[in-house]
């Protein structure tokens, strides 16, 4: 019964652990690609106008 609970635990650990590493990065590269992308689209601006 604690083979079980222990594996159980372990599982549910190793999903959290699966979900906040595939979760934590995507929202990062987003922002980085904005802060990035502002100058050239800054650039895009002032050459339309």
């Amino acid at each position: 019964m604690l083979s079980a609970r222990l594996s159980f635990l372990l599982a549910l650990v190793f999903a959290f652990n699966l979900t906040m590493t595939v979760a934590a990065p995507v929202p990062a590269p987003a922002s980085v690609d904005a802060r990035q992308d502002e100058p050239v689209l800054n650039d895009a601006r002032d050459a339309l106008y």
